[in-house]
C-alpha cells in the first residue's frame, strides 16, 4: 500500500505494514544516554516510499560517523527490508503491535535487529548469538548538537594526531635502520680500500611521506607506472576489518571484532604495490565506505565498541599480503565475526 497524506501534509505510514516506523516518520530521536561514551542521533524520513533512517554517533568515544539505511515495503506480501550502505540487507515485519523485527542469518548465526513497544515507550533492540542490546529511544535535543559536533570534532583531531605521531616514529625507525646499514656499508668499502680511518654516513635529513606508512594511514603508494613503464594491471581489492570492543565479566583477553573476507574490484594497478596516481585514495575510500556499517554490526552482537578511532584493516594491496589476510580472523571465544556482504 502507497504511504498516504493526512491533513498536515506529514506523509502517512500503513502501520499494519510498517509498524513503530509510522509513528517515527518525520522524528529525530536519541538511541541510548547522552551520558554514555557512545549513543546515536537518528532521523526517520520518507523519500519516494521508503523509509530512511540516518544514524549519526556521539558522545565521547565517538566521531560523529553517520549512515543511512533504507526500509521499504516488498511488494504486497506484507514484509519490510532493511538494507545497509555497505549492501547488507535484514527481511522483516510488523507484528500486532507495531513492533518491527528484522533477521539476518550468516555463517556466524542468526542476528535481529528492530523497534518494540514497551511499558517504557519505544525500544531499539539488537540481539546476536544469545545476546540482546535494549537501547530506549527518546526525542533527540537539537540544542545540545553542537556540543556534540564540538566533541566529535576534538575526537577527529587527536585521531589523526596520533595516528601521525605513530606513522611519524614508524618512520624515523625505518629511517635508522637504513642510516645505520648505510654507516656500516661505508665503514665496510673504505676498510676494504686500506683506509686507515672509517668514515661513516651521516643521517641524512628526511620528511615522512603523506599516507605512505601503513594502511591505516592511507598506506598503499601511489605510482604512475610500474617498474617496465606501463601501468600495472589490478587484482579485487581484498580486505577484513576489525575493531576493539569492550570486554565483559568474564572475559580472559579484550575482545576484537572481525569482518568477513570482502572482495570489491581494485583500483588500477592494484595488488602489485606500485599503484598509478589516486589509485591509494580509491582504494582507502572504498575501505572506509565499511566503516559505519561494520561498527552499527559489532554492536549488534551485543558488546559495545571501546573508540571507533581504533577501526583498523587489513588489505592486499601486494601479492605476499593475501597470506596476512587468512590470519585475520577471531582466535578467542571472547571475539565475533560479522558478515557484511
Amino acid at each position: 500500500m502507497r504511504p498516504t497524506t493526512n491533513a498536515s501534509s506529514t506523509p502517512a505510514l500503513d502501520k499494519a505494514v510498517w509498524g513503530l516506523y509510522a509513528d517515527l516518520i518525520g522524528k529525530t530521536q536519541t538511541v541510548g544516554n547522552p551520558t554514555d561514551p557512545i549513543f546515536a542521533k537518528v532521523e526517520f524520513r520518507l523519500d519516494k516510499g521508503r523509509v530512511l533512517e540516518k544514524w549519526t554517533w556521539y558522545g565521547a568515544g565517538a566521531f560523529g560517523t553517520s549512515e543511512t539505511y533504507t526500509i521499504e515495503q516488498l511488494g504486497d506480501t506484507g514484509q519490510l527490508r532493511f538494507t545497509t550502505s555497505a549492501g547488507a540487507k535484514w527481511v522483516g515485519a510488523a507484528s500486532a503491535d507495531g513492533s518491527v523485527q528484522f533477521s539476518k542469518s550468516t555463517i556466524v548465526g542468526k542476528s535481529i535487529q528492530g523497534y518494540y513497544s514497551s511499558a517504557a515507550g519505544i525500544e531499539r533492540r539488537t540481539s546476536y548469538r544469545g545476546k540482546t542490546t535494549i537501547e530506549l529511544l527518546s526525542p533527540f535535543d537539537a540544542s545540545r548538537e553542537s556540543h556534540y559536533i564540538e566533541m566529535a570534532n576534538a575526537n577527529n583531531a587527536e585521531e589523526q594526531r596520533s595516528k601521525a605521531e605513530a606513522a611519524g616514529q614508524r618512520f624515523q625507525m625505518v629511517g635508522a635502520l637504513v642510516n645505520s646499514a648505510a654507516q656500516s656499508y661505508a665503514a665496510y668499502r673504505t676498510e676494504d680500500a686500506g683506509s686507515t680511518t672509517s668514515r661513516v654516513v651521516m643521517p641524512a635529513s628526511v620528511t615522512p611521506p603523506v599516507d605512505s606508512i601503513s594502511a591505516q594511514a592511507g598506506g598503499a603508494h601511489d605510482h604512475a607506472t610500474n617498474g617496465s613503464g606501463s601501468r600495472a594491471p589490478s587484482t579485487d581489492l581484498r580486505f577484513v576489518l576489525s575493531i576493539g570492543m569492550e570486554p565483559m565479566a568474564g572475559d580472559r583477553v579484550n575482545p576484537t571484532c572481525y569482518s568477513n573476507l570482502i572482495s570489491r574490484p581494485g583500483p588500477p594497478g592494484w595488488g602489485n604495490g606500485d599503484l598509478p596516481s589516486g589509485s591509494a585514495r580509491q582504494a582507502h575510500d572504498t575501505v572506509k565506505a565499511f566503516k559505519a556499517s561494520f561498527i552499527n554490526q559489532c554492536r549488534a552482537t551485543g558488546r559495545k565498541v571501546a573508540s571507533e578511532g581504533n577501526f583498523q584493516w587489513v588489505w592486499n594491496e601486494r601479492k605476499i599480503d593475501e597470506a596476512q589476510l587468512r590470519e585475520v580472523r577471531p582466535r578467542y571465544k571472547e571475539d565475533v565475526l560479522v558478515q557484511m556482504d
